[in-house]
């Protein structure tokens, strides 16, 4: 078991009987902390000014030289400039604004400052969104959510499982959006068994389990191998949208369950929700496995008709099976007419091919196809990619 970045649940899970018995204890209940917990009021404005629009129209350093003039303004301004600044994803110009903020005493606005929170990471600095938030006189939940999900979406999981334990810490109930964040980092870090602990407390305490919540518990439990459960938590997801549905097939085909994926897949389908790149990616891969030409090509001309047929890894999915599927024209024009390809397209065909080769029964035949997988190499060495340790390995099949 992973050592998890919490004392009081690590102490916990290790006391714990097999399964969810007793496994939330030491969370707050939902009654404590909703007596601890004291949501700050802060002034907003729900109508912008007149003058935002023009003020908005300007370039950023002419509307921040105007801000610095006029003391008359209210959180609207320095919340259309902090969203201009995430569009730009810039450092130095929401510094910019946060020493305004600091000047004129917008900084103690709790409303802000989660907002500047949410800028900087967005912008790929969580260290400043940290100094942000150490800073703030006043938090409420949002506060916390948005430093944890900036934590997440920068790839830093352990920071956001720490901070969630620090917000437990002090007693503040976390909210259904706050239990899919964590829960998230919890499934990217392989603390499976602090995840299950979280559930324990959500089943314990009763809590609503709305789409963020089921879909973070299914990605959960499928990455434990526990397709059952999270096909249960699936299931009970009261507005399935498409990542419900891509997350439980996913869950279903990495499992070796392909069959049941597709039958989830045309489930899907008949819900009248469409799929997107991962769902069809995802799809392929039960299409190799079972070797379901017809589904395969079904979806190469749903991706063509929507567009998806630009995506790499879904045309990567599609010309893989093509070739588990001994489809090599299919494959190839394919592979011809790719505008741009990744080093898993060239390894894809130069696999293909060799496996083509070791599965064939006619001699002249597995060596046209060997003779074919080489030149692709070789095309690949002379290309701006270099071939990796697979295309070695698939190359180094032909020889052998």
């Amino acid at each position: 078991m992973a050592s998890l970045p919490c004392p009081v649940f690590a102490n916990n899970i290790l006391a714990a009987e097999p399964g969810l018995r007793n496994g939330a204890s030491y969370l707050p209940s939902p009654e404590k902390a909703a007596a601890s917990l004291s949501y700050q009021r802060y002034p907003t404005t729900t109508t912008v000014m007149e003058k935002t629009t023009s003020f908005q129209q300007l370039h950023f350093s002419e509307a921040l030289s105007i801000l610095c003039e006029d003391h008359k303004v209210d959180s609207s301004i320095y919340a259309a400039l902090l969203q201009e600044c995430i569009r730009k994803k810039s450092l130095s110009d929401a510094q910019a604004v946060q020493a305004h903020m600091i000047k004129s005493g917008f900084h103690e606005h709790v409303f802000l400052s989660t907002f500047l929170v949410n800028v900087y990471s967005k912008c790929g600095h969580t260290d400043h969104a940290r100094k942000v938030f150490d800073s703030m006189s006043r938090r409420n939940i949002v506060s916390w959510t948005s430093l944890m999900t900036g934590y997440a979406h920068n790839s830093q999981f352990e920071q956001a499982v720490n901070l969630f334990c620090e917000l437990l810490e002090i007693g503040c109930y976390p909210t259904n959006y706050t239990f899919g964040a964590v829960l998230s980092a919890c499934t990217s870090l392989g603390y499976l068994d602090f995840g299950k602990q979280i559930h324990g407390y959500i089943l314990k305490y009763k809590i609503g389990s709305d789409t963020s919540i089921g879909n973070a518990l299914c990605s959960l439990y499928s990455k434990s191998g526990d397709v059952k459960s999270a096909q249960k938590i699936f299931e009970g997801i009261p507005d399935k949208n498409v990542i419900s549905w891509t997350t439980i097939i996913s869950s279903a085909v990495d499992n070796g369950e392909s069959e049941l994926g597709l039958r989830l897949f045309v489930e899907m389908l008949m819900a009248a929700v469409e799929p997107n790149d991962f769902t069809l990616t995802s799809v392929l891969s039960a299409c190799c496995v079972i070797l379901d030409l017809g589904l395969a090509k079904q979806i190469h001309s749903f991706s063509i008709k929507t567009g998806l047929e630009s995506n790499l890894p879904v045309t990567n999915s599609v010309m893989y099976t093509y070739l588990k599927c001994s489809r090599l024209e299919e494959a190839r024009h394919l592979f011809n007419s790719m505008e741009t390809m990744s080093l898993i397209t060239w390894n894809a065909m130069i696999a293909g091919h060799a496996q083509l080769m070791d599965l064939s029964s006619d001699g002249l035949e597995a060596n046209s196809n060997g003779v074919e997988a080489l030149k692709i190499y070789l095309k690949l060495n002379r290309s701006t990619m270099k071939p990796d340790l697979y295309s070695f390995s698939s190359i180094l099949s032909i020889s052998t």
